[in-house]
């Protein structure tokens, strides 16, 4: 799971495995909380077990871009030789946010060049953090502004 910081990366990954514990911290402040890559278990091992990654933030408080970047990467390198599949990326966005940055744009491009052009059917970008709003008009219309223009 990657994003900017506070998208929602660790709620998410509570909320995936439904037992309502917090397996990966959830920062509630404004620094950032996730320093490292966490790998996470969705599934009981066996061949088609699914493990997911709780991802530093682009846009870190504490580190640069490149850094988080080089930490996801040899996460997976190190994966690979273990015969471990990658077999898609959640890329979070949060949606309450007012404008797409030049950060958020910056980060498309960054996971654009990570997955390259062929793999990008692999990654699934979700919208986050709508119950911030009553009417969900105003998310329902940015998301698709995503969708269309940047997206």
């Amino acid at each position: 799971v990657m994003g900017a910081i506070g998208a929602g990366k660790s709620t998410f990954i509570n909320f995936l495995l439904e037992d309502g514990k917090e397996h990966v911290q959830v920062g509630h402040n404004l620094t950032s909380c996730t320093r490292n890559v966490t790998p996470v278990t969705l599934s009981p091992p066996s061949p088609s077990r699914i493990i997911i990654l709780d991802t530093p933030g682009f846009d870190d408080t504490f580190e640069s871009d490149a850094e988080i970047l080089r930490r996801i990467t040899n996460w997976l390198a190190t994966s690979y030789c273990k015969k471990m599949v990658l077999a898609g990326v959640i890329y979070l966005h949060d949606i309450s946010q007012d404008r797409f940055t030049d950060t958020a744009k910056r980060n498309l491009n960054m996971l654009n060049h990570l997955c390259g052009e062929a793999s990008l059917e692999k990654v699934v970008l979700v919208s986050t953090k709508w119950e911030r709003f009553y009417d969900f008009q105003v998310p329902d219309a940015r998301e698709r502004e995503l969708r269309d223009k940047h997206w």
